[in-house]
């Protein structure tokens, strides 16, 4: 069985609109991401000045710990209650 032209047509047309959406998908997705990678390498950079001006010496692992995992749970908590 041989398509016709105008439904060959039809059908590249449809091939080029997923393959459109999924490559602008791809690269919002990628750019999300770059997004949260700089964000998140600003944020690790402030944390010494803080705990310099703060005067602490001891303890510093101890308070990124609980500070990540303190991340972690709100995120949990978020994702589970059906927030987002």
């Amino acid at each position: 069985m041989q398509l016709s032209l105008a439904a060959s047509w039809g059908i590249s047309r449809l091939f080029f609109r997923l393959f459109a959406f999924r490559a602008v998908r791809c690269c919002s997705a990628g750019i999300f991401v770059g997004c949260i990678a700089v964000a998140l390498a600003e944020i690790l950079n402030t944390f010494p000045i803080m705990f310099r001006r703060s005067g602490l010496k001891e303890g510093l692992s101890w308070i990124m710990l609980v500070m990540a995992l303190g991340k972690t749970a709100g995120a949990l908590y978020y994702f589970l209650a059906g927030i987002g």
